[in-house]
């Protein structure tokens, strides 16, 4: 493997939501034989590897800790994905038209999606249930949405593929059989 130094103007490396970190020198590393690269850090601190071959490359971000960041699995066009807290805890798990899961970085859910019923749920970062419903493929709402106070049910809102129908404080016997 050869280790050579890059240009920060040539070199940026996402961090976080604020955008991109700019570091006076990378390090890159790049075998051809066997499809692997490394960028560093420093010479001894990893903060990306990546493996191709064939249709499939793997590429792995770190936090200048060391934890994982983020891991990015390609198979052909399909693009999976899991994203890390810098402490380590999972926050997001899915593919990349897909996410089925998002966490906090205390470990408890945000979002969670079953793909066998369609039904979503959005949560407080406290663990409380905001609000839950089905979606349709293309994951607009449809049906029946309840949102939820402290201690009770907010208000409902009914949707058509996407288009709200209904919003109210209790719901219609009409909408009732459409959860």
């Amino acid at each position: 493997m050869v280790l050579s130094s890059a240009d920060k103007s040539k070199v940026k490396i996402i961090y976080g939501s604020e955008g991109y970190e700019d570091l006076d020198t990378l390090y890159y590393a790049h075998d051809p034989n066997i499809g692997k690269w490394k960028v560093l850090y420093s010479p001894k601190q990893t903060a990306a590897i990546g493996y191709k071959r064939r249709d499939t490359a793997i590429v792995i971000n770190y936090w200048r800790d060391g934890k994982i960041k983020e891991v990015k699995k390609t198979i052909g066009s399909r693009i999976y994905e899991e994203s890390y807290c810098s402490n380590g805890q999972l926050i997001q798990r899915g593919t990349l038209r897909e996410i089925n899961e998002k966490y906090y970085c205390n470990g408890k859910p945000k979002y969670l999606y079953d793909k066998q019923t369609g039904v979503a749920k959005y949560y407080a970062d406290d663990g409380f249930l905001i609000m839950e419903g089905k979606q349709n493929l293309v994951r607009q709402p449809d049906g029946v949405w309840i949102y939820y106070d402290i201690d009770r049910i907010d208000h409902y809102e009914v949707f058509k593929s996407g288009e709200l129908i209904f919003k109210g404080d209790s719901l219609p016997e009409i909408y009732k059989n459409i959860r």
